[in-house]
C-alpha cells in the first residue's frame, strides 16, 4: 500500500444548510467514514480487524476550518 489514501465522499443535500454548506457536526462523521475505510484498506473486513484484536477509539476530534464544503 503507498503512503497516501484518497477516499472519495459524497456530500447529501440533507447534510448541508440552506446555502448548500456543510453543517460543521457532520465533519466529525465524515473523519470518523474515512478512518473505518482506510482501516478497511489496510485489514479488510471487520472480522480480520477482530481477529487481530485492534481497536480504535476517538477520544478526542479537534478540527480547524481551512475552508468550506459545498454540495
Amino acid at each position: 500500500m503507498s503512503d497516501k489514501f484518497t477516499y472519495l465522499l459524497r456530500v447529501r443535500y440533507a447534510e448541508c444548510d440552506a446555502q448548500r454548506v456543510v453543517f460543521n457536526a457532520k465533519y466529525v462523521s465524515y473523519i470518523d467514514i474515512v478512518i473505518t475505510e482506510y482501516f478497511r484498506n489496510i485489514w479488510g473486513d471487520y472480522s480480520n480487524l477482530l481477529n487481530k484484536r485492534t481497536r480504535h477509539t476517538s477520544a478526542q476530534c479537534q478540527c480547524e476550518l481551512e475552508s468550506f464544503s459545498y454540495i
